[in-house]
């Protein structure tokens, strides 16, 4: 018993290595720089190690945005939950939560959101197998459906004003995107953190657009 305990804990602490690793080649060369050795000589295992555990590159890639995936889902479902259940909640309310589904992943897993936008940005569906590539699909088209029908909810309630609700969203996740991009790179230069202030500036103006009169405060 002891020595299977000792073996898995092994096999975690081997896991974790080659993840560590990954990021770090990934985000300093890119992925279609990145070779499955240059992981296995980061993280000081052999190559067959790292295919106990990803069976290519594509999976292991995938693996490092998973979590901050499934807590984005997870995020949006409580958002949803909180719409259905507060009668007290308001257009404001409602914008302002999808900051915090945003700032809760970004805290779960701030590098999972860096590799999804450097996934974004670089277009890498096309380099990926077919498996990969659906799987990634899958995950973000359930992510946006849960987002678009919180939205429509909200509508309907007469919290923020008719709208598209796919546009809205993209809106809403851009500013999120495009906001921390830039105040990450200020942070950087500056040492002067406005990450979550300026988001916030941002998501109050936008609720100030899209929520209906009685629901701005």
């Amino acid at each position: 018993m002891e020595e299977r305990s000792l073996l898995e804990e092994k096999k975690d602490w081997t896991k974790r290595a080659v993840l560590d690793a990954a990021k770090r080649v990934f985000f300093q060369k890119g992925y279609l720089n990145t070779t499955i050795n240059e992981i296995a000589t980061k993280a000081r295992v052999s190559n067959g190690a790292i295919y106990l555990y990803f069976k290519s590159k594509d999976d292991l890639y995938l693996s490092l945005m998973m979590p901050a995936l499934e807590e984005f889902r997870q995020a949006l479902n409580d958002l949803e939950r909180k719409l259905n259940d507060d009668p007290h909640m308001n257009g404001r309310t409602l914008i302002m939560g999808f900051l915090e589904v945003f700032k809760r992943v970004y805290r779960y897993d701030p590098d999972g959101i860096r590799i999804a936008q450097t996934f974004q940005i670089g277009n890498l569906t096309s380099k990926m197998t077919e498996e990969t590539r659906q799987e990634i699909i899958s995950y973000a088209k359930m992510n946006r459906r849960i987002a678009r029908r919180v939205i429509s909810k909200a509508i309907r309630k007469n919290l923020i004003k008719n709208t598209n609700p796919a546009k809205l969203f993209d809106v809403l996740s851009g500013t999120f995107f495009g906001i921390l991009q830039l105040e990450e790179s200020k942070l950087r230069a500056t040492q002067k953190n406005y990450i979550f202030s300026t988001l916030e500036y941002a998501y109050l103006c936008l609720a100030d657009h899209f929520c209906t009169g009685r629901n701005r405060s």
